[in-house]
C-alpha cells in the first residue's frame, strides 16, 4: 500500500512537469532544439 501511495504521488507531482516540458518543447524553435541537442550531446 506504501508502494502504490508513492506511485501515485510520484505521478501526480512529476505529470505537471513532463506537461510543461513537452509545451516547452513545441513551441521551441528549431534553432533554439538544435542548440540544445547539441549541449546534451
Amino acid at each position: 500500500m506504501l508502494v502504490l501511495t508513492c506511485t501515485v504521488v510520484g505521478l501526480i507531482i512529476s505529470a505537471p512537469w513532463a506537461l510543461i516540458d513537452m509545451i516547452r518543447y513545441l513551441v521551441m524553435s528549431d534553432r533554439e532544439f538544435a542548440a540544445r541537442a547539441r549541449e546534451t550531446g
